[in-house]
């Protein structure tokens, strides 16, 4: 089921940041939009070591996703839309989520969560989209973490942080 969206010309409303869902990290996430309708997210930093899709993945999917869900809510339930890539891009997804406030803790499971109103979850993204903002990519840089363009077709790259594997440091040039 893949559902993801890889379009260039998605208007930025809002850029956010959140811990994962571990804690172990921070997140910046975007929310955009084509038209007045149609509302898309994507995750776009990680402090922490863990790969992830900048792919841009339609919000309503998402909610329709969850409403239908007969299983309690957890990252995993949106895995369906990221299969082959990294298993850290739906936890992240689900971590903007929750911060944005469309998902909560579930009180009796703490590792479960519960959909919140679809509504007050929109309300604000409704608003940031008619006042016409457009916010500027923070995710654009030169490097091996971006888009390729080969013959018009976007092929994403999964991201990651620019951390040295291990806790070596690099070597230092000899001084003569």
């Amino acid at each position: 089921m893949k559902e993801v969206t890889k379009l260039d010309n998605i208007r930025i409303i809002k850029i956010n940041s959140c811990k994962s869902l571990s804690g172990k990290s921070s997140l910046e996430y975007q929310l955009g939009c084509l038209g007045d309708s149609d509302i898309y997210i994507r995750v776009v930093k990680n402090s922490g070591g863990g790969w992830f899709s900048k792919e841009w993945i339609a919000l309503q999917k998402i909610i329709t996703l969850l409403e239908s869900s007969k299983y309690p809510l957890t990252s995993y339930t949106l895995q369906a839309f990221f299969a082959g890539k990294s298993v850290n891009t739906a936890a992240f997804i689900f971590s903007a989520l929750k911060e944005e406030g469309l998902v909560a803790n579930n009180p009796d499971n703490p590792r479960c969560y519960l959909l919140q109103s679809v509504e007050n979850f929109m309300q604000p993204i409704k608003v940031l989209i008619s006042s016409g903002v457009v916010l500027q990519d923070t995710s654009i840089k030169a490097s091996k973490a971006s888009a390729v363009n080969i013959n018009d077709d976007i092929i994403p790259v999964l991201a990651s942080s620019s951390k040295p594997a291990s806790g070596k440091t690099k070597a230092q040039p000899h001084k003569a």
